[in-house]
């Protein structure tokens, strides 16, 4: 996700320290970088949420169930929820495109299934 506004790293990692309170401290940055700045001065940042272990909360799941060392739906929501107000984050939903968001915004759950195996986001992972 790319994340901007008058957002320092600071405030991400805090981001991301609230979140492992509901994660059991799983959650961790893949990437944590700087994208520059907008051209309105704000700070941009490239972040990648994955997980220490993909059998603890806050892991996804294949559509087949396998297992993913990467951060599910709802650990993304929550992290994103923790980031200060004012925050634009723009997140990529695979074939979906991209899409703007902000803290506080409801989650926007999409379809990554197939007809011959349907699922959502939100069921890729252990959470529900």
């Amino acid at each position: 996700m790319l994340i901007s506004g008058f957002i320092q790293e600071g405030d991400v990692k805090i981001a991301l320290k609230l979140a492992n309170l509901t994660f059991g401290n799983n959650l961790e940055f893949k990437r944590l970088d700087s994208a520059g700045t907008t051209r309105h001065g704000e700070n941009k940042l490239n972040v990648t949420l994955t997980v220490k272990d993909s059998r603890k909360p806050g892991a996804r799941r294949s559509t087949s169930g396998r297992r993913i060392a990467a951060a599910c739906w709802h650990a993304h929501g929550t992290f994103m929820d923790f980031l200060p107000k004012g925050t634009r984050i723009v997140t990529s939903y695979g074939q979906n495109g991209t899409q703007e968001t902000y803290p506080g915004r409801s989650w926007n759950d999409f379809s990554i299934g197939s007809l011959y195996q349907p699922m959502y986001m939100s069921e890729a992972c252990d959470c529900q």
